[in-house]
């Protein structure tokens, strides 16, 4: 009951969180818990990052449509190709680096980074700029070099805090107007009763009645073959030939 239970309690912060919003509406914390979200799902994975993403990309959408931005700039985050140390060079000949095609660069993003000012306190993101699907108005035309987090979250985030604060950002785009469409599939009940299922020994029968079946089909496609196979050898005395492509031939 396990997941059940994880559903209620799921259910049971984003009740609170939507109740303790409508009373303190004046209050940074929906953006505080996406603060700690965002440091803390580099290295926690309690929670799918796609989820914690998702609500982040909402987020930053939401306070730039109510005009909360003070600053947009372009920045440049650049992953140098581990294979030849950034140099672009095989290592052992004249030869340029296969991973990079000589250019000492693996992969890059092209970021955006908004900073907010919202009730008294400032908020810097940075947003991939394909996730990005809204028109901006940049600062300036300047594409920088993205340096990394100034900043680290304050707290340890336990499951229980990761719950809360998902719970409450949830809850403050949904009073914000931000259709649940748009938000990301959280946990919910389908996926509690699917979970359950899954632990159980009825389950375990159940993929080994399936697995079975389709080894059954499989014999049945092989027979299928053969005969037709041993039909064309007994019509024309020879076994049909099957042709190769050269691109195929493994050496």
């Amino acid at each position: 009951m396990k997941h059940l239970q994880r559903f209620w309690s799921d259910w049971t912060y984003l009740r609170q969180s939507r109740a303790w919003l409508l009373a303190n509406q004046n209050s940074t914390l929906p953006l505080d818990a996406m603060f700690h979200l965002n440091h803390a799902a580099k290295t926690q994975t309690f929670t799918p990052r796609a989820v914690i993403y998702g609500l982040k990309n909402e987020l930053v959408r939401l306070l730039y449509a109510k005009g909360y931005c003070i600053s947009a700039t372009q920045e440049r985050q650049v992953f140098e190709c581990w294979d030849c140390g950034g140099t672009g060079d095989d290592g052992w000949s004249e030869g340029s680096c296969s991973k990079c095609d000589g250019t000492g660069v693996y992969r890059e993003y092209r970021l955006i980074r908004f900073v907010f000012q919202y009730k008294g306190q400032r908020y810097v993101w940075h947003q991939p700029s394909q996730y990005v699907d809204w028109p901006v108005e940049f600062t300036d035309g300047e594409i920088r070099q993205f340096k990394g987090d100034s900043h680290a979250a304050s707290v340890h985030l336990t499951n229980s805090f990761y719950n809360i604060y998902i719970g409450t950002v949830y809850a403050f785009l949904r009073l914000n107007g931000v259709p649940k469409s748009r938000l990301p599939k959280w946990f919910n009940l389908w996926s509690a009763i699917k979970d359950e299922w899954m632990e159980t020994h009825q389950y375990y029968v159940y993929r080994r009645f399936r697995r079975r079946v389709q080894n059954f089909i499989w014999d049945v496609q092989n027979v299928g073959r053969n005969g037709k196979r041993l039909w064309s050898y007994l019509q024309h005395g020879e076994l049909p030939v099957v042709e190769v492509i050269d691109d195929d031939i493994p050496f």
